[in-house]
């Protein structure tokens, strides 16, 4: 089932480009193609520590253009709730109880659409190891905020700045930060 608004006339239309009348939020969405326009980086948050979520809760609360959009304190349940949320960005601890950390960075990729995935880790040598298995970025809990910060922001300057597809003919590598 798609659907899809036309932000800058506030329409919402069915698949079939029938008109459909609703309150509430504007979305941009086509069937076969989602169009995110990047004024808000959503990001899932998925840490064992209470103290490093509300930390990372906290601060990207403060910044523009990002929110969280979930939380997970253990890998079971983190795969439905990132595909339900559909963020952009995953804050994946290395050390998330529940499930091998490589093999939640394979599940995750198989997500459509396919969330970037930044692991966290306090041990720095974990990072070849993250890379190698499909994260997008690694970045030290020991390293100062303003490293994570720093690529959030110039991950959604790069999403912000790309033309969204042809509604007819959708581009292979939409949804991909390069």
């Amino acid at each position: 089932m798609g659907w899809m608004v036309d932000v800058v006339a506030g329409a919402m239309y069915n698949n079939d480009r029938s008109r459909i009348t609703a309150a509430g939020g504007n979305f941009t969405r086509f069937q076969d193609i989602q169009i995110n326009t990047y004024s808000n980086m959503r990001l899932f948050i998925a840490d064992a520590d209470q103290e490093v979520r509300m930390s990372l809760r906290l601060r990207l609360h403060q910044e523009a253009g990002m929110s969280v959009v979930g939380i997970a304190v253990r890998a079971g349940a983190l795969l439905a709730q990132v595909a339900a949320s559909q963020p952009d960005v995953v804050l994946l601890d290395w050390s998330l109880r529940g499930q091998p950390a490589t093999g939640l960075l394979a599940d995750l990729q198989g997500l459509e659409p396919r969330p970037l995935i930044v692991v966290l880790s306090v041990w720095p040598e974990a990072e070849s190891e993250a890379v190698a298995a499909g994260a997008d970025a690694f970045v030290s809990k020991t390293a100062p905020p303003d490293r994570l910060l720093a690529l959030l922001h110039d991950w959604r300057s790069r999403l912000a700045d790309r033309t969204p597809p042809a509604v007819d003919a959708p581009s292979a590598t939409e949804g991909k930060c390069a």
